[in-house]
């Protein structure tokens, strides 16, 4: 096991990922076994007054609704925003939308269509509402053309973008980055996880790039998935961070319970939020580093 070295002494940190797909009655906080084992860092991290993610949720009236809500969590991804579709957790902020269409005037093919949308945070209290009326092409929007569909998520992700400004991590250091190996992940996890933690490290300020440079530090992860009866599937990741040298800086490890076999397909959400967790710990690695700034 590599740990990350200093003159106190190894330590590892440990963080578990928030609510992995667990039923909504079991949602809680991770229980204090989980929390940092980093012995300069003993008390709780704190927790961000934005959301851990945002749950893109029913879109009442529309033929393509699950397209649709799909679309606009790409929209909002895309604006270093994290968002997907699921259940979330106890700290997921949610979007809803009603829509209408009726006919436009004329004999012409169109309808006018209203979406009426809606932003709650965790607690369910309205953080802010938004009416879209647009007019599209009848067969488009009963079909969920994919032009269509994305023109009405980057309007609706670009109105609602303000609301999240507090989810940026502050004061975080610019370094250059690589996500270059996720091993082990079953069903599309090497891809979710690896989008989901480049938008978590970007969030914080990390200079992420596809390809690995000659100053550029590297983040690996291995995952490991034991089946455990009735109790679930035990689920293990560390992330390991690695200087341009190609030193270890040392080790990030999350663990918890999923329902048995529920990351053989796609992750969803549950990536999201277990980039959001590993987040800060890979963040306190690499601030060990020799950091470039932007």
């Amino acid at each position: 096991m590599r740990c990350f070295r200093t003159c106190s002494g190894t330590w590892r940190a440990a963080l578990a990922a928030l609510a992995l797909l667990l039923p909504p009655a079991a949602c809680q906080e991770p229980p204090k076994p989980f929390r940092s084992l980093d012995p300069l860092r003993e008390q709780p991290l704190a927790l961000p007054s934005g959301p851990s993610a945002v749950v893109i949720g029913t879109i009442a009236g529309a033929p393509a609704s699950q397209a649709l809500a799909r679309t606009l969590a790409e929209a909002l991804s895309a604006r270093d925003v994290p968002a997907a579709l699921g259940r979330g957790n106890l700290r997921s902020w949610r979007i809803e939308a009603t829509a209408e269409a009726s006919p436009a005037p004329g004999a012409s093919p169109e309808t006018t269509l209203v979406l009426h949308w809606r932003l709650s945070d965790a607690a369910g209290q309205e953080r802010a509402k938004f009416d879209q009326a647009v007019t599209a092409n009848a067969n488009d929007w009963r079909k969920g053309a994919p032009g269509l569909l994305k023109r009405l998520a980057d309007e609706t992700a670009s109105h609602f973008l303000p609301h999240f400004g507090d989810a940026k991590a502050p004061n975080a250091r610019a370094v250059a980055l690589t996500i270059h190996a996720i091993d082990g992940a079953p069903g599309d996890g090497a891809r979710s996880l690896r989008h989901a933690i480049e938008q978590a490290l970007a969030r914080r300020s990390f200079l992420v790039r596809p390809d690995i440079s000659e100053t550029g530090f590297v983040i690996t992860a291995e995952v490991r998935v034991s089946p455990g009866g009735a109790e679930g599937d035990f689920v293990r990741i560390e992330w390991s961070a690695l200087a341009p040298d190609g030193a270890s800086l040392g080790t990030v490890e999350q663990q918890n319970r999923v329902p048995a076999g529920s990351l053989s397909g796609p992750w969803g959400i549950t990536a999201v939020h277990i980039a959001e967790a590993a987040a800060p710990g890979i963040a306190r690695l690499l601030a060990k580093g020799n950091v470039r700034q932007r």
